[in-house]
Protein backbone atom coordinates (compact mmCIF):
# COMPACT_ATOMS: atom_id res chain seq x y z
CA UNK A 1 0.00 0.00 0.00
CA UNK A 2 1.35 3.72 -0.88
CA UNK A 3 0.44 5.24 2.12
CA UNK A 4 1.68 6.84 5.44
CA UNK A 5 1.43 4.92 8.40
CA UNK A 6 2.10 5.38 12.51
CA UNK A 7 2.97 2.99 15.34
CA UNK A 8 3.83 2.98 18.24
CA UNK A 9 6.67 0.84 18.00
CA UNK A 10 9.64 2.08 17.08
CA UNK A 11 10.96 -0.88 15.00
CA UNK A 12 8.33 -2.65 12.73
CA UNK A 13 7.70 -5.91 13.81
CA UNK A 14 5.30 -8.76 13.74
CA UNK A 15 3.13 -7.77 16.72
CA UNK A 16 2.90 -3.98 15.85
CA UNK A 17 -0.51 -1.97 14.98
CA UNK A 18 -0.11 0.40 11.72
CA UNK A 19 -2.68 3.38 11.60
CA UNK A 20 -3.41 5.74 9.04
CA UNK A 21 -2.85 9.24 11.51
CA UNK A 22 -0.62 10.31 13.94
CA UNK A 23 -3.45 10.38 16.83
CA UNK A 24 -3.50 6.35 15.88
CA UNK A 25 -7.20 6.21 16.30
CA UNK A 26 -7.93 4.29 12.66
CA UNK A 27 -5.79 1.40 11.82
CA UNK A 28 -4.23 0.44 8.41
CA UNK A 29 -6.31 -1.63 6.14
CA UNK A 30 -6.01 -5.21 5.58
CA UNK A 31 -3.13 -6.00 3.27
CA UNK A 32 0.52 -5.06 3.18
CA UNK A 33 3.28 -2.58 3.59
CA UNK A 34 6.73 -1.87 2.24
CA UNK A 35 8.90 0.24 4.71
CA UNK A 36 12.02 0.42 2.21
CA UNK A 37 13.41 -2.86 3.24
CA UNK A 38 10.80 -5.47 4.71
CA UNK A 39 6.90 -6.54 3.50
CA UNK A 40 5.24 -6.41 6.25
CA UNK A 41 1.59 -8.75 5.95
CA UNK A 42 -1.22 -6.50 7.57
CA UNK A 43 -4.65 -7.97 8.96
CA UNK A 44 -8.07 -6.49 9.33
CA UNK A 45 -7.06 -5.16 12.51
CA UNK A 46 -3.96 -3.48 11.09
CA UNK A 47 -1.58 -5.43 13.00
CA UNK A 48 1.75 -6.96 11.59
CA UNK A 49 0.99 -10.79 11.35
CA UNK A 50 4.48 -11.04 8.88
CA UNK A 51 6.67 -10.97 6.35
CA UNK A 52 6.44 -11.79 2.46
CA UNK A 53 7.98 -11.20 -0.90
CA UNK A 54 6.09 -9.17 -3.07
CA UNK A 55 4.84 -11.23 -5.61
CA UNK A 56 5.89 -15.22 -6.94
CA UNK A 57 6.73 -16.01 -9.90
CA UNK A 58 5.47 -19.80 -11.54
CA UNK A 59 8.23 -21.36 -13.71
CA UNK A 60 8.51 -21.62 -17.30
CA UNK A 61 6.40 -19.61 -20.02
CA UNK A 62 2.58 -19.25 -18.79
CA UNK A 63 -0.05 -16.38 -18.82
CA UNK A 64 -2.00 -15.57 -16.28
CA UNK A 65 -6.14 -15.84 -16.81
CA UNK A 66 -8.62 -14.42 -14.46
CA UNK A 67 -8.49 -13.36 -11.38
CA UNK A 68 -10.89 -13.94 -8.34
CA UNK A 69 -11.35 -12.88 -5.05
CA UNK A 70 -13.71 -13.10 -1.95
CA UNK A 71 -15.65 -10.01 -0.72
CA UNK A 72 -13.68 -9.40 1.82
CA UNK A 73 -10.12 -9.09 0.16
CA UNK A 74 -8.94 -11.83 1.73
CA UNK A 75 -8.65 -15.04 -0.40
CA UNK A 76 -7.79 -14.37 -4.20
CA UNK A 77 -7.17 -17.04 -7.07
CA UNK A 78 -5.58 -16.29 -10.83
CA UNK A 79 -5.47 -19.09 -12.86
CA UNK A 80 -2.40 -19.71 -14.73
CA UNK A 81 -1.54 -21.38 -18.62
CA UNK A 82 1.64 -22.50 -19.79
CA UNK A 83 1.93 -21.31 -22.97
CA UNK A 84 0.52 -23.64 -25.80
CA UNK A 85 -1.71 -25.47 -23.32
CA UNK A 86 -5.41 -25.11 -22.15
CA UNK A 87 -4.52 -26.46 -18.82
CA UNK A 88 -3.26 -25.20 -15.86
CA UNK A 89 -3.05 -24.77 -12.06
CA UNK A 90 -4.80 -22.42 -9.55
CA UNK A 91 -2.37 -19.71 -7.56
CA UNK A 92 -4.11 -19.20 -4.56
CA UNK A 93 -3.25 -16.08 -1.53
CA UNK A 94 -5.03 -16.30 1.73
CA UNK A 95 -3.20 -12.94 3.36
CA UNK A 96 -4.81 -10.51 0.94
CA UNK A 97 -2.49 -10.90 -2.01
CA UNK A 98 0.59 -10.65 -0.16
CA UNK A 99 1.99 -13.84 -1.11
CA UNK A 100 1.08 -16.53 -3.12
CA UNK A 101 0.98 -20.30 -3.48
CA UNK A 102 0.33 -22.62 -6.74
CA UNK A 103 -2.32 -24.61 -6.21
CA UNK A 104 -1.36 -28.21 -7.65
CA UNK A 105 -3.27 -30.81 -5.14
CA UNK A 106 -7.05 -29.15 -7.10
CA UNK A 107 -4.86 -30.21 -10.22
CA UNK A 108 -4.21 -29.16 -13.91
CA UNK A 109 -7.74 -28.48 -15.79
CA UNK A 110 -8.74 -25.59 -18.10
CA UNK A 111 -9.73 -23.26 -15.05
CA UNK A 112 -12.45 -20.65 -16.39
CA UNK A 113 -14.20 -19.02 -13.56
CA UNK A 114 -14.52 -19.36 -9.60
CA UNK A 115 -16.30 -17.86 -7.06
CA UNK A 116 -15.20 -17.78 -3.16
CA UNK A 117 -16.99 -17.44 -0.27
CA UNK A 118 -16.07 -14.94 2.22
CA UNK A 119 -14.53 -17.19 4.27
CA UNK A 120 -12.68 -18.73 2.02
CA UNK A 121 -13.97 -22.39 2.40
CA UNK A 122 -16.32 -22.66 -0.21
CA UNK A 123 -15.63 -22.33 -3.98
CA UNK A 124 -17.59 -22.99 -7.17
CA UNK A 125 -15.67 -23.35 -10.06
CA UNK A 126 -16.48 -24.04 -13.98
CA UNK A 127 -13.87 -25.69 -15.75
CA UNK A 128 -13.95 -25.76 -20.09
CA UNK A 129 -15.73 -28.76 -21.18
CA UNK A 130 -14.41 -27.99 -25.15
CA UNK A 131 -10.93 -27.92 -23.84
CA UNK A 132 -10.64 -30.26 -20.86
CA UNK A 133 -11.71 -33.82 -21.05
CA UNK A 134 -12.52 -32.97 -17.01
CA UNK A 135 -14.64 -30.06 -18.24
CA UNK A 136 -17.68 -28.86 -16.06
CA UNK A 137 -18.88 -27.65 -12.30
CA UNK A 138 -16.61 -28.49 -9.61
CA UNK A 139 -17.22 -27.53 -5.84
CA UNK A 140 -14.84 -27.30 -3.42
CA UNK A 141 -15.47 -27.58 1.19
CA UNK A 142 -12.25 -27.35 2.30
CA UNK A 143 -10.65 -23.87 0.74
CA UNK A 144 -10.04 -25.27 -2.23
CA UNK A 145 -7.69 -28.45 -1.40
CA UNK A 146 -9.74 -30.56 -3.18
CA UNK A 147 -12.13 -30.30 -5.97
CA UNK A 148 -15.36 -32.23 -6.59
CA UNK A 149 -16.76 -32.97 -10.10
CA UNK A 150 -20.63 -32.46 -9.60
CA UNK A 151 -21.06 -34.30 -12.91
CA UNK A 152 -23.03 -30.86 -14.90
CA UNK A 153 -21.46 -28.59 -17.55
CA UNK A 154 -20.79 -24.59 -16.64
CA UNK A 155 -18.89 -21.87 -17.84
CA UNK A 156 -20.25 -18.94 -15.03
CA UNK A 157 -20.36 -19.41 -11.40
CA UNK A 158 -21.80 -17.18 -8.19
CA UNK A 159 -22.27 -17.51 -4.77
CA UNK A 160 -23.38 -15.72 -1.52
CA UNK A 161 -20.56 -14.63 0.79
CA UNK A 162 -21.58 -17.64 3.47
CA UNK A 163 -20.98 -20.37 0.71
CA UNK A 164 -24.77 -22.32 0.88
CA UNK A 165 -26.15 -20.88 -2.24
CA UNK A 166 -24.22 -21.36 -5.06
CA UNK A 167 -25.19 -20.53 -9.08
CA UNK A 168 -23.90 -21.86 -12.21
CA UNK A 169 -24.33 -21.54 -16.04
CA UNK A 170 -24.38 -23.86 -18.43
CA UNK A 171 -24.36 -21.44 -21.57
CA UNK A 172 -24.45 -24.53 -24.19
CA UNK A 173 -27.29 -26.70 -22.21
CA UNK A 174 -29.46 -23.10 -21.60
CA UNK A 175 -29.58 -23.99 -17.63
CA UNK A 176 -28.91 -22.28 -14.58
CA UNK A 177 -27.93 -24.58 -11.53
CA UNK A 178 -28.80 -23.72 -7.93
CA UNK A 179 -27.19 -25.46 -4.86
CA UNK A 180 -28.98 -24.48 -1.06
CA UNK A 181 -26.79 -26.82 0.58
CA UNK A 182 -22.87 -25.56 -0.23
CA UNK A 183 -22.66 -27.27 -3.05
CA UNK A 184 -23.39 -30.49 -2.25
CA UNK A 185 -26.37 -30.76 -4.35
CA UNK A 186 -27.64 -29.24 -7.33
CA UNK A 187 -30.46 -28.53 -9.73
CA UNK A 188 -32.03 -26.68 -12.39
CA UNK A 189 -33.94 -23.18 -12.06
CA UNK A 190 -36.60 -24.63 -14.27
CA UNK A 191 -38.54 -21.27 -14.01
CA UNK A 192 -36.09 -19.70 -16.09
CA UNK A 193 -36.51 -21.35 -19.02
CA UNK A 194 -33.84 -21.69 -21.53
CA UNK A 195 -30.96 -19.50 -22.52
CA UNK A 196 -27.69 -18.92 -23.47
CA UNK A 197 -26.72 -17.89 -20.59
CA UNK A 198 -23.25 -16.02 -18.99
CA UNK A 199 -22.15 -14.58 -16.48
CA UNK A 200 -24.72 -14.49 -13.11
CA UNK A 201 -24.36 -12.14 -10.46
CA UNK A 202 -25.56 -12.57 -6.95
CA UNK A 203 -26.53 -10.48 -3.77
CA UNK A 204 -24.57 -11.21 -0.73
CA UNK A 205 -27.28 -13.67 1.16
CA UNK A 206 -28.14 -15.22 -2.49
CA UNK A 207 -31.55 -13.55 -2.92
CA UNK A 208 -31.05 -11.17 -5.40
CA UNK A 209 -29.65 -13.11 -8.66
CA UNK A 210 -29.27 -11.68 -12.06
CA UNK A 211 -28.02 -12.98 -15.54
CA UNK A 212 -27.94 -12.07 -18.86
CA UNK A 213 -28.19 -14.50 -22.46
CA UNK A 214 -25.77 -13.84 -25.33
CA UNK A 215 -28.87 -15.31 -27.48
CA UNK A 216 -29.36 -11.91 -29.11
CA UNK A 217 -32.38 -10.53 -27.06
CA UNK A 218 -30.88 -8.12 -25.42
CA UNK A 219 -32.74 -8.45 -21.74
CA UNK A 220 -31.87 -9.59 -18.26
CA UNK A 221 -33.08 -11.95 -16.17
CA UNK A 222 -33.85 -11.18 -12.42
CA UNK A 223 -35.01 -13.22 -9.34
CA UNK A 224 -35.27 -11.54 -6.09
CA UNK A 225 -36.73 -14.91 -4.17
CA UNK A 226 -33.36 -17.13 -4.56
CA UNK A 227 -34.51 -18.04 -8.36
CA UNK A 228 -37.77 -19.30 -7.67
CA UNK A 229 -39.21 -16.84 -9.66
CA UNK A 230 -37.95 -14.70 -12.61
CA UNK A 231 -38.70 -12.10 -14.43
CA UNK A 232 -37.51 -10.05 -17.90
CA UNK A 233 -36.18 -6.91 -16.89
CA UNK A 234 -33.68 -4.04 -18.85
CA UNK A 235 -33.78 -3.13 -22.22
CA UNK A 236 -35.60 -5.05 -24.85
CA UNK A 237 -35.91 -5.41 -28.54
CA UNK A 238 -35.86 -4.08 -31.43
CA UNK A 239 -31.95 -4.19 -30.33
CA UNK A 240 -30.24 -6.84 -30.81
CA UNK A 241 -27.01 -7.45 -28.58
CA UNK A 242 -25.62 -10.13 -26.06
CA UNK A 243 -26.39 -9.73 -22.60
CA UNK A 244 -23.04 -10.87 -21.20
CA UNK A 245 -21.71 -9.70 -18.05
CA UNK A 246 -23.35 -8.31 -15.03
CA UNK A 247 -22.43 -7.30 -11.36
CA UNK A 248 -24.41 -6.63 -8.08
CA UNK A 249 -23.92 -4.80 -4.90
CA UNK A 250 -23.53 -6.80 -1.84
CA UNK A 251 -27.71 -5.68 -0.98
CA UNK A 252 -29.02 -6.78 -4.36
CA UNK A 253 -30.29 -2.43 -4.89
CA UNK A 254 -27.48 -1.88 -7.47
CA UNK A 255 -26.71 -3.81 -10.26
CA UNK A 256 -25.06 -4.12 -13.41
CA UNK A 257 -25.37 -4.99 -16.87
CA UNK A 258 -22.63 -4.80 -19.83
CA UNK A 259 -25.11 -5.60 -23.07
CA UNK A 260 -21.99 -6.44 -25.93
CA UNK A 261 -22.12 -3.22 -27.55
CA UNK A 262 -24.32 -0.73 -25.88
CA UNK A 263 -23.06 -0.88 -22.81
CA UNK A 264 -22.90 -0.27 -19.57
CA UNK A 265 -26.18 -0.64 -18.04
CA UNK A 266 -26.95 0.63 -14.74
CA UNK A 267 -29.71 -0.08 -12.05
CA UNK A 268 -30.55 1.19 -8.34
CA UNK A 269 -33.48 -0.26 -8.02
CA UNK A 270 -32.84 -4.41 -7.55
CA UNK A 271 -32.95 -4.99 -10.89
CA UNK A 272 -36.29 -3.61 -11.92
CA UNK A 273 -35.30 -1.09 -14.60
CA UNK A 274 -31.51 -0.26 -15.98
CA UNK A 275 -30.45 2.43 -17.64
CA UNK A 276 -28.09 2.77 -20.00
CA UNK A 277 -24.46 4.65 -19.35
CA UNK A 278 -22.44 6.37 -21.71
CA UNK A 279 -18.75 6.39 -21.65
CA UNK A 280 -16.01 9.13 -22.80
CA UNK A 281 -17.73 11.40 -25.08
CA UNK A 282 -20.57 9.89 -25.32
CA UNK A 283 -20.00 6.39 -26.32
CA UNK A 284 -21.48 3.43 -25.72
CA UNK A 285 -19.19 -0.05 -25.07
CA UNK A 286 -18.74 -3.42 -26.04
CA UNK A 287 -18.41 -4.48 -22.65
CA UNK A 288 -16.89 -7.86 -21.67
CA UNK A 289 -16.47 -8.12 -17.85
CA UNK A 290 -18.25 -5.85 -15.31
CA UNK A 291 -17.38 -5.31 -11.29
CA UNK A 292 -18.99 -3.58 -8.53
CA UNK A 293 -17.79 -2.71 -4.87
CA UNK A 294 -20.25 -4.06 -1.98
CA UNK A 295 -21.65 -1.06 -1.41
CA UNK A 296 -22.38 -0.25 -4.87
CA UNK A 297 -20.60 3.24 -5.30
CA UNK A 298 -17.47 2.33 -7.30
CA UNK A 299 -18.28 0.48 -10.33
CA UNK A 300 -15.78 -1.13 -13.56
CA UNK A 301 -16.48 -2.02 -17.39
Amino acid sequence: QCLSYFSYCSTLSVGCYLYTNPKRTTTVGAGWVFDGTTNWVVNSSGMITGTASCQATPAGNSEWSGGFISETGQYQIVINIPSNSYVGYLWESSDYGATWTENTSAGAKSWQHISISSNGVYRVAAVDSTTNVDGGLYVSTNSGLTYTYKNLAAIRTAISDNGQIMYATDHYAGVIYKSTDYGSTFSSVTALGSGSWQQPSTSSNGQWVLVGSSGNDFSFKRSGDYGVSWSTTGPLPPYIYDMVATAMSNSGQYQMGGPFGVGPYISSDYGATFTQKLIGNNYTKAIEYVAMSGSGQFMLA
